[in-house]
């Protein structure tokens, strides 16, 4: 014969929330990407006018994720596993634009705990990848990332993610300065051509030629591509 079947109709916010209780916190946030993007219409309270749906899901998720965050930081988990985690939310906080999210309450919530540099590990893929060449950076996170590979010794990744970035917010002089002492030729020439000034174009060039004529004369010279690494 035929049952009853009793079946309840969510909101959004308490899917999130059951799902936040059931620890089941990325599935929150493919569900909350796909309420956002207006992609996912089986849940009772979602506005229908973009801009209102946004902003109520950008809000309760600030605080969803914040708290998320500060437990696994917490937690005994492993560092791959921590690492999958914050880029996740990352790429959540990309596709929402929620780029306060990302570098205002995320990166605060990593420096009080002092591993700022899991953050910027877990950001490395998104900058190549080129997801922020078009948004400003603000200039304390821009200033730890580059100590954070200073630091490291590793001016070929740090050269590389320079020219990845939108750099238009930062202190070109500085920067320029910096490649010099650390020999980033190419992200020099990106610096110093980045308002199209052929003018500017001859600086790194100079440069990079009193390098060359610096260099002892050895007959197994390196190749060509070499000096410009």
């Amino acid at each position: 014969g035929s049952g009853i079947l009793n079946a309840r109709l969510f909101t959004w916010m308490q899917f999130l929330e059951n799902e936040r209780d059931r620890s089941q916190w990325l599935n929150a946030l493919s569900v909350s990407i796909e309420i956002y993007s207006g992609e996912l219409k089986g849940f009772a309270d979602v506005p229908e006018i973009k801009e209102l749906r946004e902003h109520s899901l950008r809000g309760f998720m600030k605080n969803f994720l914040y708290e998320q965050l500060a437990q696994e930081t917490e937690s005994p988990t492993s560092e791959a596993n921590m690492i999958k985690q914050i880029q996740v939310t990352i790429e959540y906080c990309i596709i929402v634009a929620g780029y306060d999210l990302l570098f205002k309450t995320m990166f605060e919530l990593f420096a009080e705990k002092e591993q700022e540099g899991k953050f910027i590990h877990a950001l490395e893929p998104f900058i190549l990848a080129g997801k922020f060449s078009q948004v400003a950076v603000p200039k304390n996170i821009f200033e730890q990332i580059l100590n954070h590979y200073l630091r490291k010794n590793d001016s070929r990744t740090l050269e590389k993610i320079l020219l990845c970035l939108f750099l238009d917010n930062q202190d070109l002089s500085a920067l320029s300065d910096l490649c010099i002492t650390n020999k980033m030729h190419s992200a020099l020439i990106f610096i110093k051509t980045m308002g199209n000034s052929e003018q500017q174009f001859v600086e790194p060039l100079i440069f990079m030629l009193s390098e060359m004529r610096a260099r002892p004369k050895i007959y197994n010279s390196p190749p060509l591509e070499d000096v410009f690494t």
